[in-house]
């Protein structure tokens, strides 16, 4: 197999699903307060994904869900190949519960992350944090943000101190659905912000986005040549 994808620099793909979301967020509001939501998130992501870059890079690259009790895990192939994983993704989200039950599952999943780690290949965690008008009692939208923000950003760098072989990458959030529905006979506010952790060996800084970019679109190998 050629190695021209051997390398997927952290939170690259998490870029890409951001902007490819963010253009149909209108559509998408309301499936944030039904249940069954991550698993609903994890496999329409998977589609955004694919519909990009499985034809661009000719099948070469994939991904797909609940592949080994892995949320989102990609894959490079050629044709006469066994498909290699080269990521995954675990996909969280996180509402305005109470507050250890919340941290409870920021830690669980920055955990996860931690513990399934490879030499090999980078995992991300994928938190999305959901807010509705339904909370605005409790908690502002921007309240809520800002406290899970930080709670996150907390557990990570305590997580790197116990595991300080690993590098990670400064947890930064992003506007990823803010729409307004009507639901159950009043109109509400739906807002969702997603931040991504990566704990990755320094390897995985070898490349950067704009190059792994070039490979997918251009059909390229990292050093430049056709393929």
């Amino acid at each position: 197999m050629k190695d021209d994808l051997a390398f997927f620099s952290p939170g690259y793909i998490f870029d890409v699903m951001h902007h490819l979301f963010s253009c149909k967020q209108h559509d998408y509001a309301s499936r944030f307060i039904l249940s069954s939501c991550e698993q609903w998130l994890s496999a329409e992501l998977c589609g955004l994904i694919n519909d990009k870059y499985h034809e661009e890079s000719i099948g070469r690259f994939f991904c797909y869900n609940e592949d080994a009790k892995r949320d989102i895990t990609f894959y490079v192939c050629d044709e006469h190949d066994e498909p290699e994983i080269k990521g995954h993704a675990e996909v969280k989200l996180i509402y305005p519960l109470h507050a250890s039950k919340r941290k409870a599952s920021i830690n669980n999943l920055i955990n996860k992350i931690v513990k399934c780690n490879h030499s090999e290949y980078p995992v991300e965690g994928w938190f999305f944090l959901v807010w509705n008008s339904y909370y605005e009692g409790n908690y502002t939208s921007n309240d809520f943000f800002s406290i899970v923000e930080s709670e996150i950003q907390g557990a990570v760098s305590e997580e790197h101190e116990k595991t300080n072989s690993a590098s990670y990458a400064i947890p930064q959030m992003v506007d990823f659905c803010d729409s307004k529905i009507k639901w159950r006979g009043r109109n509400i506010s739906i807002k969702v912000k997603a931040i991504q952790v990566t704990f990755f060996s320094t390897n995985f800084s070898r490349y950067k986005n704009d190059e792994i970019e070039s490979m997918l679109l251009i059909g390229r190998d990292r050093h430049g040549n056709e393929i």
